[in-house]
């Protein structure tokens, strides 16, 4: 799937919403093209401050005028008028290649408290890149962010060394007990 992925961020194709799990590949659908000739600037919106210390190599400020391959920006930062500026700017003279949103279910998870991922949706052209997205999510998904009839890459994506454990607790306090001894015996190999 990854290769699929690739060949679709790289010839352009807009609202593309790619699902590969967790260390498969979905870094590269971002760092790949900006290597290769004439693919354009890629910004990469990266919403969580942990991401943003993993990759953060180049990061776009207000009035910045020098371009690079690949420009970080912060979800806050994304929903500004001075960084619309800047990504029309490149469009306008076809150097802007793709905008990607890493972890972009955070537009669903986190709108209830943080307004920039609500101001997100209103950015058009994004390559999505998520690493679950349940089918019973995706229409929501898709209606939450604009979306018409968006190019879906789906890998599988299930974990062979998670499982769940479903179990009635009866009692004050119980769920609580039970669960931090569920943890602590997970946590020391039990």
């Amino acid at each position: 799937m990854q290769e699929r992925a690739m060949i679709t961020v790289i010839s352009g194709t807009e609202q593309v919403v790619i699902v590969l799990g967790t260390r498969e590949g979905k870094s590269m659908l971002f760092m790949l093209p900006c290597i290769l000739f004439d693919t354009g600037i890629t910004i990469l919106i990266l919403p969580l401050v942990s991401l943003r210390g993993d990759l953060l190599r180049r990061v776009w400020t207000p009035h910045e005028t020098r371009t690079a391959p690949l420009v970080f920006i912060s979800a806050e930062a994304a929903g500004t008028k001075a960084f619309r500026a800047y990504a029309y700017k490149l469009a306008a003279t076809s150097d802007l290649g793709r905008i990607v949103l890493d972890e972009a279910h955070f537009i669903m998870t986190a709108s209830e408290y943080r307004a920039a991922m609500v101001d997100l949706a209103l950015i058009r052209g994004f390559v999505y890149l998520i690493a679950t997205l349940p089918p019973t999510l995706q229409a929501q998904f898709e209606v939450q962010n604009n979306l018409i009839n968006p190019k879906i890459i789906c890998a599988l994506i299930n974990r062979r060394n998670l499982f769940y454990i479903i179990e009635r607790v009866t009692g004050p306090r119980r769920l609580l007990e039970k669960g931090a001894r569920r943890a602590k015996d997970a946590w020391e190999g039990s």
